[in-house]
């Protein structure tokens, strides 16, 4: 995993770049907004029935191996050809958004669980990248080498964090955070970050981890809500109680949309 470090300059930048929290327009980097806590709320795991596929259309990108991304993340529903409808994996490092289109407007960017907006009905403007074993830590690294595909891409959402969850050297992780507020500022973009699911599976100082990264992240980006309990549904079979289904990428991708003001 790559190293991030703070520029000293990063201070100067967070006073003038607080995101705004469900506002009424897309903000500018200039406009500076209250901070509204994420309410803490602790999920709890349903397993389901798996549903009907519905939509899909999935590119995988360099892949040199044989790995096979379904033993940490199962891949339960068929692939449906949906023209407009795409998610990208990639799963050799190192990790860059591979392509975009002329319409590609919104991109977001995320570990494994990228896999489940397969079945979900994107904005024909939209992309999914899909980095297999992503971490906060690869963040800047696919933003710097991908930036001649972002440049006319806005806004940017991540949804990185499951990976870390057992990081001890949180200092490191927050370090990242910033830095990659700090790009999204030089770069004049528009950066959201998915809530990092709090899976009640999982042991206190985990959870206390992805609590501390949930609270940093808010005070950086726009923050979607946190899932209800009743939201996080489990893939069946998923031994690590962390890949969620079609139905809970639905729910979070109506809260981007709010948290960012896009229909």
């Amino acid at each position: 995993m790559s190293t991030c470090t703070i520029d000293k300059s990063l201070a100067a930048v967070k006073d003038k770049t607080k995101p705004l929290q469900q506002h009424n327009k897309i903000p500018h980097e200039d406009d500076p907004g209250e901070i509204v806590p994420a309410p803490e709320n602790r999920a709890s795991i349903f397993e389901t029935p798996d549903p009907q596929p519905q939509f899909s259309h999935t590119i995988s990108v360099n892949s040199e191996s044989n790995e096979d991304i379904s033993a940490d993340s199962p891949q339960l529903y068929a692939e449906l050809p949906q023209e407009e409808n795409t998610v990208i994996t990639v799963r050799t490092r190192p990790f860059n958004i591979s392509e975009t289109n002329e319409k590609t407007s919104t991109i977001i960017i995320m570990d494994n669980n990228g896999t489940a907006f397969e079945q979900v009905l994107l904005p024909d403007n939209w992309q999914v990248h899909c980095f297999t074993g992503g971490s906060i830590q690869d963040v800047l690294q696919i933003l710097q080498s991908s930036e001649d595909k972002l440049s006319s891409v806005q806004p940017i959402v991540i949804g990185m964090g499951v990976s870390d969850k057992k990081e001890l050297n949180i200092t490191k992780l927050t370090n990242c955070i910033k830095n990659i507020r700090k790009w999204g500022y030089n770069k004049m973009k528009i950066t959201a970050w998915i809530s990092i699911p709090e899976f009640d599976n999982l042991d206190p100082q985990t959870l206390s981890n992805i609590k501390a990264l949930n609270k940093e992240i808010n005070d950086w980006f726009l923050l979607t809500d946190p899932l209800n309990p009743s939201e996080i549904y489990i893939q069946r079979g998923d031994k690590h109680h962390v890949h969620y289904t079609p139905q809970t990428a639905e729910i979070i991708l109506q809260s981007i949309k709010y948290t960012v003001q896009l229909d």
